[in-house]
């Protein structure tokens, strides 16, 4: 899970404590971490993360509620920059009461934009 940097604080996915002063993780995301956490440590193909900064576009950065890389993109990542230079292989996001369709919608496009860009490439 050391592979990717945040500018903030990661959900924790494998039993990692959570610094004083931030927030509880939200219960679904946690869950659905620990789920692929579970996968991932059975079938050794990529890894799941929690709030990782990426780049999607150029000057465009997203930070999913949790990502997972394939293995050929981990190789890609230096843990030492942020943003991660290109998009999660699939990108996560827990939708709030206070989240709008609208925001919802523009996030999705965003990153099947950058996966389309990504695999013409």
């Amino acid at each position: 899970m050391g592979f990717c940097p945040a500018a903030g604080p990661r959900i924790p996915l494998r039993g990692e404590s959570i610094p004083p002063g931030v927030p509880e993780p939200d219960v679904n995301r946690d869950l659905i971490g620990q789920l692929l956490w579970n996968y991932f440590t059975q079938n050794p193909i990529g890894e799941a993360v929690g709030e990782c900064d990426c780049e999607i576009a150029p000057d465009e950065v997203r930070r999913p509620d949790l990502s997972v890389f394939f293995n050929d993109h981990i190789r890609q990542i230096d843990p030492e920059k942020i943003p991660a230079p290109l998009a999660p292989n699939i990108a996560i996001e827990v939708v709030s009461r206070s989240e709008s369709a609208v925001e919802l919608r523009r996030e999705i496009r965003d990153y099947l934009r950058a996966a389309a860009k990504r695999s013409v490439s």
